[in-house]
């Protein structure tokens, strides 16, 4: 059985406390968070910001291609679509071309992955769509 307390157990909890500590401080990657201020933005809404900011087209977004850049398009999409609790896994997946829900799922994971391991072009697109969508909300709610 696993002692707790003891000291090689509590160092590695110490270790692992310290690396969330610096995941959540760490000034590179900025989530959305979970209590989303403002208007809140429908799952096509996201489908069209993404695919204004990534110049990929709405047809090849839910199209078969698999090409990386239009992949990461679409994790893009499950990962705002997850963080800002616009809608189900099931919903994102069938809006992104008939997708499985897992689909869309490990999608999500593979995106926030690449976010918190700094995978620099990650980073950039997460960047240019989160401040794309604060300008959408801002408009949405400057027009109520």
């Amino acid at each position: 059985m696993l002692n707790i307390q003891s000291p090689e157990v509590q160092e590695k909890i110490a270790g692992w406390n310290s690396e969330l500590k610096s995941l959540v401080n760490n000034d590179e990657v900025r989530l959305i968070p979970i209590e989303d201020k403002g208007p809140r933005l429908s799952l096509d809404q996201v489908v069209e910001i993404v695919s204004h900011v990534t110049d990929i087209t709405e047809e090849e977004l839910v199209g078969k291609k698999r090409k990386r850049a239009i992949v990461a398009a679409r994790q893009l999409i499950a990962y705002f679509s997850y963080e800002a609790r616009i809608t189900t896994w099931k919903m994102i997946g069938e809006r992104l071309g008939g997708r499985d829900h897992t689909t869309a799922y490990h999608g999500y994971l593979t995106h926030k992955d690449l976010l918190y391991t700094g995978h620099s072009r990650t980073v950039e697109l997460t960047k240019k769509v989160e401040a794309y969508i604060q300008e959408v909300k801002k408009v949405l709610s400057d027009h109520n």
